[in-house]
Formats: structure tokens, sequence, C-alpha cells
């Protein structure tokens, strides 16, 4: 029995693995050739025809340098890398005015603190709608009007509480909420912060609407991006009126019949003497499959007159260290695993923003090409199947000899 058993561990142990092969460029079936005058870090931007003919999470890429080594790459994919900065901001004083304000000092411990946002904790149960002062202070003796604004809270869990305003270095900010009568508004607590203003450019991301209908008193809408792989940072929906509040859930598909949802959020705009508000942008920040499905649920409420939708993003791409010289980037190839650089653990901290932009070359077939083998556990399975049995078989008589040993 012993004997068996050792012999069907060699024959398993013999099998042979998984692992991750060289690169191998005939089994890549096109290839786009990208060339620059100098070495160095650098951005390349995919297009539709390697987007069309990829995996969907681009794991069938390979560049291969002007001396036909491959050459380690990090994906850039959808989300937009902004350096948002957290202000440290001690509250000095909270006072509360019954019937005229609720007011708030903040010290930002310093001089010089750069900020441009300020989120406010409300400790209120009630709809709400108050204008805010945010003003600016050195000393905390003479202040500076920095922005007047309104902030507002509604049962149907929208809530504005944010004050965007211009960059202050004021070391002291002091907020008011006005009252007007009512019942002041409790702070429980404020959030500082300072985000750099984006320097990532987006684009309109071409989608053809094919469909707009009313089902079941919803607003499907249906768009057609003529390949998958786009960056999908957010969503615009241009819609007539004023006055409403509409959740949205937005889909996608490669084939336009299965839907899965990756996002969502809600649209309104308000508008009355005095006061408006408005958001019409959905934020998503993914990569998007071909098509794309927006579900305006509008309850019994008429539908929204739809004028168009707009789709913002770019072109997905990669960064790496580019040699001088004309480089090949490989695509197409089912049966490749995504690759695993050491790039990837420091990419980070390359300034992305200082890198040049290179574009790929006009698609060529590459006329070597074969498709991969599959794997030799793959061709053989009926084999491994079988030792996999074996081996269980001859564990379960092992077993059961033991157990009647014992019993005797």
């Amino acid at each position: 029995m012993n004997r068996a058993i050792l012999i069907l561990l060699i024959l398993t142990l013999s099998l042979p693995k998984l692992a991750s092969a060289a690169f191998q460029p005939e089994h890549f079936q096109f290839f786009k050739q990208v060339t620059t005058s100098q070495g160095g870090f650098v951005i390349v931007e995919f297009d539709p025809e390697v987007m069309e003919r990829t995996q969907g999470n681009f794991a069938d890429i390979r560049v291969s340098g002007p001396d036909g080594k491959e050459l380690p790459y990090q994906l850039l994919l959808p989300g937009r890398e902004r350096e948002e900065g957290h202000v440290f901001a001690t509250p000095m004083d909270n006072v509360i005015l019954e019937g005229e304000y609720s007011r708030v000092t903040l010290d930002l411990q310093r001089n010089g603190a750069l900020s441009n946002k300020l989120n406010l904790d409300i400790g209120y149960d009630r709809d709400f709608l108050r204008e805010v002062t945010l003003e600016g202070s050195d000393d905390n003796f003479t202040w500076h009007l920095i922005q007047r604004d309104r902030i507002f809270s509604i049962k149907s869990g929208i809530t504005d509480t944010e004050l965007l305003y211009p960059n202050t270095s004021f070391r002291y900010l002091r907020v008011t909420i006005d009252s007007k009568g009512e019942k002041p508004l409790g702070i429980s607590g404020a959030r500082v912060g300072f985000t750099p203003v984006e320097t990532e450019n987006l684009e309109a991301v071409p989608g053809k609407m094919t469909s707009l209908e009313q089902i079941k008193g919803n607003t499907e809408i249906v768009l057609d991006l003529g390949v998958k792989g786009y960056r999908i940072e957010n969503i615009v929906l241009n819609a007539a009126g004023q006055n409403y509040n509409r959740k949205v859930e937005v889909f996608i598909s490669n084939d336009s019949s299965e839907w899965h949802v990756f996002g969502g959020g809600t649209v309104y705009h308000y508008k009355w003497p005095g006061y408006e508000a408005a958001e019409n942008k959905l934020n998503l920040g993914i990569l998007g499959e071909r098509y794309l499905k927006m579900v305006i649920y509008n309850q019994d409420s008429p539908a929204l007159d739809i004028g168009g939708v707009e789709i913002w993003g770019g072109y997905p791409g990669m960064m790496l260290d580019l040699p001088a010289g004309t480089s090949k980037l490989y695509y197409s190839n089912p049966a490749a695993k995504a690759p695993e650089y050491d790039l990837a653990g420091f990419s980070h901290l390359v300034n992305r923003g200082d890198l040049k932009v290179v574009k790929l070359e006009s698609e060529q077939v590459n006329q070597s090409y074969s498709p991969a083998a599959k794997p030799w556990t793959e061709r053989n399975r009926w084999l491994l199947n079988g030792v996999i049995i074996a081996a269980a078989l001859v564990l379960g008589a092992i077993i059961l000899r033991s157990m009647k040993g014992k019993g005797s």
C-alpha cells in the first residue's frame, strides 16, 4: 500500500506546473510601434483598436524595447489621482445664539496653511436650508470675508454641507450659519482640506444614444460607445426643467442584453426665489464596457425632458520607462495572464503630470503569430483527474484499514 502511495505522489509531483512564461511575441496577434527620440518615463495611451482586441482587463499587453527585451509597464486605469490633503484644524469656540446664528472658529495651527474646502458636520434631524458666511483671519481679531454660501439637507438623502472656496492661507477660519429666526443648527464638527486644481484634462468619450424609452415609469437610456475599455470618470445628464430629484443607476454591458450595475447617484435641480442648487453629474471612475445604460427612477413624477448625455473620461493607457528608438506594443492573446512587474511598487512616486504622452502608430499584423498552446494540465485533464481519483481511493483505503486495525 505504501508503495502505491509513493508512486501516486511521484506522478502528481511530476505534472507540469503552471508558471509565468517568458514573453513570447509570436503568441500575440497584433502589434503597434511606438517611437521616442529620448529615453525616460512616458505615458502611452491606448486607442480603440487596442481596446477592441484586448482582454477586458488589458492582461494581454506586452511591450518590447528596441533590443527585443520585455519592458515593464504600469497600467493607468480609471480614477483621477488627486493629491488631496487634510489640514489639521482645532475648534476654538462653538457659539449658538438662539434665533440668530451658530458659529464655530477653527485654528489651522500655523500661518500660511493653504485651504480651499470645508466640510461641516451638522447635528439636526430636520430639513434645513441656511446661509453661511466664511471668514478668515491671521490674528483671530481682524476678519476678512472669504465667501457667502448656502448649505442644505432634505429627507430624501441629499445633503450639501461642503463649502468650496478660493485658495486661502489664513490661520483662522470662522463659520457663521444664519438661523433666520429658526432653531440654530448645531455644528458638531468641521474638516478643513486643500485640493490642488486637477491637472488631468478629461475628454469627451464618444457615445451614440441608441434608445430612450419610458419603461414601467422609469426612463431608460442606452448608449453605444463603439468599443469597450474607455475610462469613464463621470456622466452628465442634460435635463430640462427644475425642482426635481431623481435617483439614477448606471449599467454596463458588452452585448447590450446582459447588464450589470456599476454605479449611480442622484440628480437634482432646486430653484425658488433667493435660492438655486443643481447637480446633474454622476461620478463613476470605472473602466467601461461597450454599452452603457442609465435608468432614471421617476416614481409618480413626470419623466424628465432629456436633452442629451455627456460621458467624460478618456483612453486607458500605461506608464513605462521607454528607451529611445522604436519599441513595440503587442496585444490580442486570449491565453495571456496579467504580468506582475516591480514597477507597481513605486510607480506612484513618479509625477505623471510632467510626463510626455506618446502616441501609438498604425496597427500591424504579427506575421509570426501562432496561438499559444493550452497548458499541459488542460490538454491532459483526463489524466490529472484520474490521478486525483486514484489518490482519493488509496487514501480512503488507508483510513479504512487504520480504523479496522484499531477496532481489532
